[in-house]
């Protein structure tokens, strides 16, 4: 696949971003080379797709290849460059994260505004579109007489650190363990 057709993927990373593992994994793989090259073969004989069948055939392995990346993202939130904050709809679903909750102040009817005053991080999980709020949100707001409260939903996110081990080394990551299996 090319960078240029990495525009048919969803835009959950940055496809420009060689160091990216999503991106080392599936940009340089030639879809369309590999379709031309296809044959099926079999005991009956051996056959060759039309271009029709190419197209689909493209479609398919493209469809495939969003749907492994979708798991992956899912599966191996580390993916995510660890200390760096990430926009909250590339966040992974059912897994904890830290999450950033933005502040914002409120109006003269006590609604919230879009002027960000500050912010916390906590630990928070997307479960059915919608974000576990931690307790620690009830602590300002209108019904404490506060001129500011927290968003309605955070905004950023980025990965948990892996726990450290009794002998001071990290445990691999997912994607460690997948470098390794491939070696590199």
């Amino acid at each position: 696949m090319t960078a240029d057709n990495a525009a048919t993927l969803p835009a959950i990373v940055d496809w420009e971003d060689a160091e990216n593992p999503l991106v080392k994994l599936f940009v340089g793989y030639d879809v369309e080379g590999y379709v031309e090259e296809y044959e099926l073969r079999g005991d009956e004989g051996d056959y060759s797709p039309n271009e029709q069948e190419r197209v689909i055939l493209t479609d398919a392995i493209y469809g495939v290849i969003s749907d492994v990346h979708e798991k992956l993202r899912k599966l191996l939130p580390s993916v995510a460059p660890a200390g760096e904050w990430q926009p909250i709809d590339t966040a992974p679903g059912m897994t904890e994260v830290i999450v950033w909750w933005p502040i914002v102040k409120l109006d003269d009817d006590s609604d919230p505004t879009d002027e960000v005053t500050g912010g916390a991080a906590f630990v928070s999980e997307l479960q059915g579109g919608y974000w576990i709020e931690p307790d620690a949100l009830n602590a300002i707001g209108d019904h404490m007489g506060d001129e500011e409260t927290y968003a309605e939903r955070p905004s950023h996110w980025m990965p948990r650190p892996v726990a450290p081990s009794a002998t001071g080394t990290s445990p691999p990551t997912g994607l460690d363990a997948l470098d390794k299996e491939r070696g590199e």
